[in-house]
């Protein structure tokens, strides 16, 4: 009996500290790779830029870094919901631009930061309808959502990659 008891506070214990590490979410990392042929229409852009998401919990950690020849000119980068090969609306707006657009190639962390359920119901103006964050999220785990950088030379997008497991 004594060691039947032991057993079973010891699991109690296990679980109430398993419970404590556990916040709903699963962990979830999510990338993608920018390039000029991945944007709708096509640009000659040679500049490529990667993009990682960790979705963790409430709150989900990114970051977008410009590779390459650079990208001059960049105006604005956001979260589209759309496949590939098709153009869809702001879900998140990664990084609004500078007042005056730099004329040197910018290479580098164009982003760091994280959004929440909260910024993207904010995402106005001229963001899609029905963005949340678990829309997001489940989009990306399907590859219908994805990133991109605005230039002023290439104002509907410079480079883009689909957002993917």
């Amino acid at each position: 009996m004594r060691k039947i008891a032991t057993l079973f506070f010891s699991g109690l214990a296990f679980l109430g500290v398993a419970a404590i590490g556990c916040n709903g979410y699963d962990q979830e990392t999510f990338t993608a790779t920018l390039n000029g042929a991945n944007e709708v229409p096509a640009t000659a852009v040679t500049a490529t830029a990667t993009f990682s998401v960790v979705f963790d919990g409430p709150a989900a950690k990114y970051t977008l870094n410009i590779g390459g020849s650079g990208l001059t000119e960049i105006t604005a980068s956001h979260i589209h919901t759309g496949a590939a090969g098709t153009s869809g609306g702001v879900w998140v707006y990664l990084f609004d631009g500078p007042t005056t657009p730099a004329t040197t190639p910018f290479r580098g962390n164009l982003g760091v930061g994280s959004f929440t359920q909260d910024m993207v119901a904010a995402c106005t103006p001229g963001c899609a309808a029905g963005g949340s964050y678990d829309g997001i999220r489940a989009a990306a785990a399907l590859s219908t959502v994805y990133v991109n950088v605005h230039t002023v030379a290439n104002a509907g997008g410079a480079v883009r990659g689909q957002i993917h497991p």
